[in-house]
């Protein structure tokens, strides 16, 4: 039986799309009757967020950046995030039903904003 699973793909330095996945995460997961109560808490995950892009506009836009100590807390406010993104998806995946068939157990994964990458099939020969 084939199992979901959510697929975080980003690199820590990827700070814009790690932002814009915590994002639609926290929009995903904000009204979703499917996770309720979810570990860590959304407020957690908002701050941090919050702190990303604080980060992120002190940092600067390409050809006018800012300090090295602002590059420092930007990764750091990244590194948080990306933690907090991976607490949640892993506790997602714990949350679901893993008996479930795979339509459903992804549907249900998709629906916290999370990507769930297509599984993978066995390699035929022709031979």
């Amino acid at each position: 039986m084939r199992k979901a699973i959510i697929v975080i793909k980003l690199k820590p330095k990827q700070f814009s799309k790690t932002l814009a996945l915590a994002k639609g995460v926290y929009e995903s997961m904000l009204t979703n009757p499917n996770f309720v109560n979810p570990q860590p808490a959304l407020s957690v995950l908002l701050t941090a967020t919050d702190n990303l892009t604080e980060s992120l506009s002190l940092w600067g836009e390409k050809g006018n950046r800012g300090s090295h100590l602002d590059y420092v807390e930007l990764t750091l406010n990244a590194g948080r995030v990306q933690r907090i993104l991976k607490q949640l998806a892993e506790w997602c995946m714990s949350s679901v039903d893993p008996d479930l068939p795979y339509p459903e157990l992804k549907s249900l994964l998709t629906s916290t904003g999370f990507a769930i990458p297509r599984p993978r099939r066995p390699v035929t020969h022709p031979y």
